[in-house]
């Protein structure tokens, strides 16, 4: 693959950087619901993995569906604050 342009380099890490965050959103998910519990040790009760590890291994597993990622992304937009309402650093 050869990417000469500007604006090829700008769509391929496009698709990357959304690719990332869904994998997150289902990382979130997952974790949410209890699925992470499945792939580590029993001792560990603290995050093991990054959360797009998580999302990549239960969407593979098929324990998620496109409404729950919708419904977990919809929660994750309502707690980030807009940015105008977002305190200015001191």
């Amino acid at each position: 693959m050869k990417l000469g342009t500007a604006s090829r380099w700008d769509r391929l890490w496009l698709v990357f950087a959304w690719s990332y965050y869904w994998l997150n959103v289902a990382g979130w998910d997952a974790e949410a619901r209890g699925l992470d519990a499945h792939w580590r040790a029993n001792s560990v009760k603290t995050r093991t993995h990054a959360l797009w590890r998580w999302g990549h291994w239960a969407l593979t597993q098929g324990g998620l569906s496109w409404r729950a990622l919708q419904r977990r992304h919809a929660q994750f937009m309502q707690s980030v604050p807009s940015v105008g309402a977002a305190p200015a650093p001191t």
